[in-house]
């Protein structure tokens, strides 16, 4: 466990100077920003509590963490039970802990919200619409401290890890954050006529792969983790494995080609080959944790061809899911029992790992792993989702009428998104990078692997 904590330590100690913000460019003391304690300010009407590490320094740019909250949990709560203010666990990173405008998320069947009114592709600025929040304190909390803005990031527990899910979607907010990691994530079906449409037809990716890391515990009886299982609030609820089924298509991965095989490096592994890219499966945490890890698209930098070779390099792992035993809804920080051998795929197998999970540096070691890429890369996966979307796409980018385009094409690009993967192949994939934005993939993709060398360290 000491292992552990001392590389999570290890891996947020430096953070680039790659893209700071513009309150970098302040003197102030944190003391002097804020009238309230260091930790607890009211923004827009809401309480927001911010953690700084130890060593944060005004004029270095610094992570930037958006922590969302379950339903009746408050922001001293969440951060207790994450532990994200604790030295030893996060040397480097800012947490902000959010708080909902009326004690419920937008995402919840107990706000006062109506689905039809959210938009993914807006730039509104309404307090009380949970994404333009985000959108107007990450403006803020730009301004006013020294961040560093291509690790920007998003977690959430339960009604918390709905809204994350929301951000993903946004068009724009999906280009500022990073990676996102709902936890045990409730992704209620929307209410009104069309809910599936809403929940998926709506989703508004800005780029892709979106990475994403979703934890969900085996024995959760109040936001289910399979669909088959029997229990009313699964006609609310869309179940954990659903949910990233649909992102595994969302981000390009496709449907399974091959056989599911045994890794050469051990029986604990299975890999699967898929149209976009592979998947892993694997008993892991000494048998505590079932893990599913996705890598997606075609890489400059890999053989793309070798389906049969676990990916170990978390940058390429675009989507990645913890299912936790003996763990019912929370945020999971335990240990469980030794155990030599458990059942995987009708065998017996040996499980990796030591029997320790804990969420909070999964969570930040996923983060760490996952930086936004540099701004012609974004265009140019911006510019694809367009194109598949219907809008017309212009030398200089997308216009607000392409924006709307994609608004409006919502449902067209839900039946795009299901047959995409079976017409896409290799070649369609390098072509994704043509006019201008080979170039800058390689060369971000090398200057990317230089820069987490150095933040490794």
């Amino acid at each position: 466990m000491f292992a552990i904590i001392l590389f999570s330590f290890l891996a947020f100690i430096h953070v680039t100077f790659a893209d700071p913000s513009s309150g970098c460019k302040k003197r102030a003391g944190v003391e002097d920003i804020f009238e309230a304690p260091p930790s607890e300010l009211t923004f827009e009407g809401r309480h927001i509590r911010l953690i700084f590490p130890p060593k944060y320094k005004i004029f270095k740019a610094s992570p930037l963490i958006l922590a969302y909250s379950d339903r009746g949990m408050d922001t001293r709560e969440f951060s207790k039970l994450t532990a994200f203010d604790h030295p030893e666990l996060n040397n480097n990173a800012i947490i902000a802990f959010v708080s909902p405008k009326s004690d419920y998320w937008i995402t919840d069947p107990q706000s006062t919200w109506d689905p039809e009114d959210i938009s993914f592709d807006s730039d509104g600025t309404d307090p009380a619409n949970d994404l333009d929040y985000t959108r107007v304190l990450l403006n803020h909390l730009e301004r006013t401290f020294c961040l560093n803005t291509q690790r920007i990031y998003a977690v959430g527990l339960g009604t918390g890890g709905g809204v994350v899910h929301q951000l993903a979607c946004h068009t724009h907010l999906s280009r500022r954050i990073a990676a996102f990691a709902p936890i045990n994530g409730a992704f209620y079906r929307p209410r009104g006529s069309e809910a599936e449409d809403l929940l998926w037809g709506k989703c508004m990716i800005g780029r892709r792969p979106i990475p994403m890391l979703e934890i969900h515990g085996v024995e959760n009886g109040e936001y289910l983790l399979k669909p088959e299982m029997e229990h009313a609030r699964s006609l609310e609820v869309l179940s954990a494995e659903e949910w990233v089924n649909d992102w595994r298509a969302l981000n390009n991965c496709g449907e399974d080609v091959g056989e599911t095989v045994e890794s050469g490096a051990s029986r604990a592994v299975r890999m699967t080959q898929l149209q976009g890219g592979q998947r892993s499966e694997s008993v892991t945490y000494g048998g505590l944790a079932r893990k599913v890890s996705y890598r997606c698209g075609y890489w400059s930098n890999r053989n793309n061809s070798d389906f049969k070779t676990e990916e170990k390099d978390g940058r390429k792992i675009n989507l990645l899911h913890y299912a936790v035993e003996r763990f019912m809804h929370g945020w999971p920080r335990m240990k469980g029992p030794v155990q030599e051998e458990v059942e995987f795929y009708g065998n017996k197998v040996k499980p990796l790992g030591a029997p320790n999970f804990d969420a909070s540096v999964v969570v930040l070691e996923f983060f760490r792993q996952h930086k936004l890429p540099p701004y012609g890369v974004i265009q140019g996966q911006a510019k694809r989702l367009l194109i598949e979307r219907g809008a017309k796409v212009y030398k200089d980018g997308p216009s607000v009428k392409d924006a709307k385009s994609m608004r409006d094409s919502a449902k067209a690009a839900k039946a795009a998104k299901d047959t995409e993967d079976t017409q896409d192949t290799k070649k369609d994939r390098k072509g994704a990078y043509k006019k201008g934005t080979a170039n800058d993939v390689k060369k971000a993709e090398k200057k990317d692997h230089k820069s987490t060398r150095k933040d490794e360290l």
